[in-house]
C-alpha cells in the first residue's frame, strides 16, 4: 500500500527535480559546443598537409570553445552553490530559471559566431549573452533571498557571494562590450577575468 507524500516531501521532490533539469541544461549547452568544431569541408583526409592546415584553421574554434567551457563552467558552478540551499520556489521563480536557461542553451550559436568572425558585432553579441545571464542570475537570487526561498542555515557570505559572483561575471562581460568597441580581441582575453575574479570573491 503506497503512502502520500507530505506536503514538505512533494516540495523537496520538485526542488530537486527543478534542480536536476537546470543541470541538464547546462550539460546540454556544454555538450553542443564540441559540435561546432569541425574541419573545413576543403580539407583532403588523405593528405597530412592538407589535415594539418584544416587544424591550424580551426585554431579559433578551439579558442571559443574553451573560453566557452571555461564560462559556462564558472556559472554553473555559482549556479549549484546557489541552487544547493533552495529549499522551495514558486511559479515567478520558476519562470526566471527558465529564462536563464533559455539564454545557457544559446550559448553555443555566439560561441560558434565567435570562432567564424573576428568582427565586433560577434564578439558583443556573445558577451551580450553572458550579461543578460548573469542579469537574470543575479534578480532571480535576490527574488529568493526576499521570498525566504533559501534554507534557514545558509551563511549570509553564502547569500552575498551568489550576489557578488553574478555582479562580477556581469561586469566583466559589460565591460568587455566597451572595450570591443575599439578592439575584438583585447575584450575576449578581458573574460579570462572571470576567473581570478571569482576565486576572490570565495
Amino acid at each position: 500500500m503506497s503512502m502520500s507524500l507530505s506536503a514538505e516531501e512533494q516540495t523537496r521532490i520538485g526542488v530537486d527535480r527543478f534542480v536536476f533539469f537546470s543541470d541538464a541544461v547546462f550539460a546540454i549547452a556544454i555538450t553542443l559546443l564540441a559540435l561546432e568544431i569541425h574541419l573545413p569541408e576543403n580539407v583532403d583526409l588523405s593528405s597530412e598537409s592538407s589535415v594539418l592546415s584544416g587544424l591550424i584553421a580551426i585554431i579559433p574554434s578551439f579558442f571559443s570553445y574553451v573560453l566557452s567551457f571555461l564560462v559556462i563552467g564558472a556559472i554553473w558552478s555559482v549556479h549549484v552553490r546557489k541552487y544547493r540551499a533552495l529549499v522551495q520556489y514558486d511559479r515567478v521563480f520558476m519562470m526566471s530559471n527558465l529564462v536563464l536557461l533559455l539564454f545557457v542553451a544559446f550559448i553555443p550559436f555566439p560561441t560558434a559566431l565567435l570562432s567564424e568572425s573576428d568582427t565586433k558585432v560577434a564578439t558583443i553579441l556573445y558577451a551580450s549573452t553572458f550579461v543578460v545571464i548573469e542579469l537574470i542570475s543575479f534578480v532571480s537570487w535576490q527574488y529568493a533571498v526576499k521570498k525566504k526561498f533559501l534554507s534557514a542555515n545558509i551563511a549570509e557570505q553564502t547569500i552575498r557571494n551568489g550576489l557578488f559572483s553574478s555582479l562580477a561575471m556581469g561586469a566583466i562581460f559589460l565591460i568587455s562590450i566597451v572595450i570591443a568597441l575599439f578592439n575584438a580581441d583585447i575584450a575576449k582575453f578581458s573574460w579570462l577575468l572571470i576567473i581570478p575574479a571569482l576565486r576572490f570573491i570565495r
